[in-house]
């Protein structure tokens, strides 16, 4: 019996036309996108013609490190140094330390990750060579100045994901709310159904459409990006949470892409499956979730960005130096918030609905 109503509530929430729609707007927005690019890179890539000796600009170069043990060393009692200064400063500004305007701009989480980076190159001896270390800010507009397979897949999938969190909204916000505005709910739940039964289904209905959209945008711009494009190097080196380093091949930052991209949705999808059924009214369902994704702002000014819920589900900057995540944030104060935070609203989605007068 589940299994029928779970089909049913796919089959309601999933639109063709709504899915043509954004097929259409994702395929001529690529397509601009992609040419105006290959414009601006005509411009930009490779070397620029100066009156003195070539230069390199490509995206690369700013990931690499290659220097001596001494002057490794050297590096390493440098940002030692500098960070017990930048924790003396946050000790004297107190609370004021977590304001601020813009995302990553956490010195004490950078200087962690520089002084996690030369450690291991120390520790590993790994001297006069070229290595390359991710960062998610400077990977995620690497497309724009180079040809590389996963630069361009990675930037491609941060541009689509506003299409994908609107497909999110419009999906989660009618869940219930299109059902308890015309009437219809009532004659459903003539069925043997319970609540909690009509609940999961449509919650899992909205996901199973959500996770979907997301994995046939990933894969179309997957495809497209190795067909077009190359990636110069095999392999990377990440640093995880400002404390550990690993290698990694150099497509795992797209990965992290795929996982912004899908957490992000699911984020949105969720929030406006709550807000649409809590409210009743669709509109609810699309307003809310933005309004929270705006105030991230301000939540960043008054120092509470780390905690702000859209701003936990963006994972991919605790791999890198610490580009585009909050102000005195790690990974293990937001995957645990996420959890609270959208199993929260999962949970209270049932609550809500149970207690609901539909009569």
């Amino acid at each position: 019996m589940f299994g029928k109503l779970y089909a049913g509530e796919l089959k309601k929430m999933f639109s063709l036309k709504t899915a043509l729609i954004m097929i259409a707007i994702f395929i001529f927005g690529f397509a601009v996108i992609t040419i105006a690019l290959n414009s601006f890179k005509d411009l930009t890539v490779g070397a620029i013609e100066t009156d003195g000796p070539e230069v390199d600009i490509s995206i690369w170069e700013t990931f690499k490190r290659n220097i001596s043990e001494e002057q490794a060393k050297a590096e390493l009692n440098v940002l030692k140094a500098q960070l017990k200064e930048l924790e003396k400063e946050k000790k004297d500004k107190g609370f004021t330390y977590y304001m601020g305007f813009l995302a990553g701009t956490d010195g004490i989480y950078n200087c962690k990750s520089q002084i996690a980076v030369y450690k291991y190159i120390i520790d590993n001896g790994l001297y006069n060579q070229d290595l390359y270390f991710y960062d998610s800010a400077v990977f995620a507009i690497g497309g724009l100045i180079d040809e590389s397979a996963t630069s361009f897949a990675s930037m491609m999938l941060g541009v689509f994901a506003f299409l994908l969190s609107v497909y999110a909204l419009i999906i989660g916000s009618g869940a219930y709310a299109n059902e308890m505005q015309n009437g219809t709910l009532k004659i459903l739940l003539l069925k043997p159904i319970t609540r909690n039964q009509l609940t999961l289904a449509k919650l899992l209905a909205m996901l199973t459409i959500v996770v979907a959209a997301v994995m046939a945008v990933f894969v179309l711009i997957t495809a497209f990006s190795y067909i077009a494009y190359d990636d110069p190097l095999d392999t990377m080196y990440y640093v995880f949470n400002a404390s550990s380093v690993f290698k990694a091949p150099v497509s795992f930052p797209l990965f992290l892409a795929w996982l912004d991209l899908l957490l992000g949705s699911l984020a949105f999808g969720i929030m406006a499956f709550f807000f649409g059924t809590l409210m009743k009214k669709r509109v609810f369902g699309f307003v809310f979730p933005y309004a929270f994704n705006f105030a991230a702002t301000i939540a960043s000014l008054i120092g509470i960005g780390r905690f702000w819920i859209t701003n936990t589900v963006a994972w991919s900057g605790f791999f890198g130096m610490g580009s585009g995540i909050s102000t005195g944030s790690n990974f293990f104060i937001s995957m645990p918030l996420a959890i609270v935070y959208f199993g929260g609203m999962i949970a209270l989605s049932f609550v809500v609905f149970n207690r609901r007068d539909v009569a």
